[in-house]
């Protein structure tokens, strides 16, 4: 009998401010992710090693959302012998690959980190407060422009309570490591792009407005060829990973999660 070959593992890499409520909301309930714990002490060393413990065989399939993709995407370049495919929601690509400032939400602290780190860090320490005390209140500053599909989103209480919970137990506890990812950021990581040599999908709603269809073009530009970009017209931030987890791809993966417990589910197009 021929060995089998162990089906991939899914790792998540969340947004910031965020955590694993994102996946655990968005996510059906038959896919499991292993979900790195980016708390300020973890460098990009831990977070890899994190993945070889607890995913020790067979390939890879790295989700990244939002602001986790550079992190996702150093990782991935680390691991690059064991990643099988990339899927990235909402990305937020170097700031070097073009002017992506002009009604971008976030976009004033991004030039903050960039210019004043320490003054970016005090601005982090009282979002931190917010997040911790009156996470509802700083929820509703982040969305007060929210476009397209996250603005049905904003005023549903299950996503509410989600976005609350995910802030209280993220930034209100860690401001340093927000802060950190944030300025690491906006440094020039381009060169980890280079590194990437397995195929990406990429999935951005056309309405964002926090990190706009214009970065996640240049992305997919700088990627290379094995890259597939998918706009998503009435999508935002959020929405478009909720869109990405109810389609096919994703269902896809559901089967393989199935298959790998012992089910039978086979994925057809």
């Amino acid at each position: 009998m021929a060995p089998v070959t162990p089906l991939p593992k899914i790792v998540y890499f969340h947004g910031q401010p965020g955590g694993p409520r994102e996946w655990n909301f968005f996510a059906p309930d038959a896919l499991n992710a292993f979900i790195p714990n980016r708390s300020s002490k973890r460098t990009l060393a831990d977070l890899s090693q994190d993945i070889e413990d607890n995913c020790d065989q067979g390939s890879l399939v790295i989700i990244a959302f939002s602001l986790g993709v550079p992190v996702a995407l150093s990782v991935a370049a680390s691991l690059r012998d064991r990643i099988a495919s990339i899927h990235l929601i909402s990305p937020a690509a170097p700031l070097q690959l073009g002017n992506f400032f002009r009604g971008m939400e976030g976009g004033a602290l991004f030039k903050i980190a960039q210019s004043k780190p320490y003054a970016f860090r005090l601005t982090t320490k009282l979002q931190g407060l917010l997040a911790r005390f009156t996470p509802t209140f700083l929820m509703d500053l982040m969305f007060a422009n929210a476009a397209g599909e996250d603005l049905a989103l904003s005023k549903d209480p299950a996503f509410r309570q989600m976005i609350s919970a995910s802030f209280s137990e993220g930034l209100g506890r860690d401001q340093s490591g927000f802060a950190g990812e944030v300025i690491d950021y906006v440094a020039d990581w381009t060169s980890a792009l280079s590194l990437i040599h397995v195929p990406v999908t990429i999935w951005q709603g056309e309405r964002d407005n926090w990190t706009p269809p214009e970065m996640a073009m240049a992305l997919a530009e700088r990627l290379g060829a094995e890259v597939v970009l998918n706009l998503l017209p009435d999508c935002s931030h959020y929405s478009a990973l909720g869109h990405f987890l109810a389609s096919h791809q994703a269902k896809c993966l559901v089967h393989h999660t199935l298959a790998k417990r012992g089910g039978s589910a086979v994925c057809e197009k």
